[in-house]
């Protein structure tokens, strides 16, 4: 088996743009720069196991998610506590991990870069011990909305925009926690409970100013229950970067967590639904996965 292979995962489905030359640039530009390399397009029809065959097949030195966070969890978690390294080319439709990653859709570039081969270790969150998470999680009001963007099967941002007024629409979804950490126990109520490996969302709203993916802990954001009048400076908060400065933010930082809530709720994580659940634990896994960027 050739050394040095490059293995590409395209999800041919994901983001709102047409990506069907996408085959042609990765032949061009691996060609040009004499780099050995094999494609695989995902079907969503037992993903995983066809991937993790293929690297078994190939013994890549990298492998290239070509998606969205989506897409690149499920690449990343069969690379978590491996050696072989992480390329993201982002095809999706916010592509949050790619956004705080400085990592373009100038693919051309993209691609040069992963061929250059410089990785970088960052850390994973592993999620009920079985659920990785590298980017952000959450439970509540957006993952309800995640879960709303895959039932209407709309695509881009329009779509995201669209679930959200939907959301609102049906008013306040108000729960209550308890959040055990290894140092202290909090009680609180929430409208959202965000795990944050990263600074923030894909559309550049920061709702994690203190986000680091590579420093070992990572947070959880309490959205407290708020008055409807505040969502304006909520969001003006996100886009400048100083959410934490509103009352109704707490943040919590941790290396491990575990969460019961009085009620089942939708959580998420990189933009996948993992249904409902009333407990929830974190546990961070320090600089588990290398990623180039």
């Amino acid at each position: 088996m050739e050394k040095d292979i490059l293995l590409f995962v395209i999800n041919p489905y994901s983001g709102s743009t047409d990506n069907s030359n996408l085959h042609e640039l990765i032949e061009k530009v691996c060609e040009a720069e004499k780099c050995s390399y094999q494609i695989f397009n995902t079907t969503g029809e037992n993903d995983k196991n066809k991937i993790k065959a293929k690297i078994e097949e190939y013994n890549p030195h990298t492998v290239i998610a070509a998606g969205g966070d989506g897409t690149i969890n499920l690449v990343a978690s069969l690379l978590i506590n491996t050696n072989i390294r992480l390329g993201i080319l982002p095809t999706g439709s916010a592509n949050g991990l790619a956004y705080n990653l400085n990592i373009t859709t100038n693919y051309t570039d993209e691609i040069k870069k992963i061929i250059a081969g410089k990785a970088h270790s960052v850390d994973t969150l592993l999620i009920n011990d079985q659920f990785y998470s590298i980017h952000l999680s959450d439970i509540g009001i957006n993952a309800r909305l995640i879960k709303r963007f895959e039932e209407d099967n709309t695509r881009g941002l329009f779509g995201y925009a669209k679930q959200l007024m939907n959301e609102l629409k049906e008013g306040k979804k108000i729960f209550k926690a308890t959040i055990d950490t290894d140092k202290k126990s909090y009680q609180i109520k929430a409208e959202m409970i965000l795990l944050a490996n990263a600074k923030s969302f894909g559309t550049g709203a920061v709702i994690n100013p203190k986000g680091k993916i590579n420093d070992g802990i990572f947070e959880i954001i309490v959205l407290k229950p708020y008055p409807w009048w505040s969502i304006f400076s909520l969001f003006t908060k996100m886009f400048t970067g100083k959410i934490n400065h509103l009352k109704y933010i707490k943040t919590i930082q941790t290396t491990k967590a575990h969460i019961r809530l009085n009620t089942e709720q939708i959580i998420q994580t990189d933009g996948e639904v993992l249904g409902k659940k009333q407990n929830v634990t974190i546990q961070t896994r320090p600089q588990s996965l290398n990623i180039i960027y």
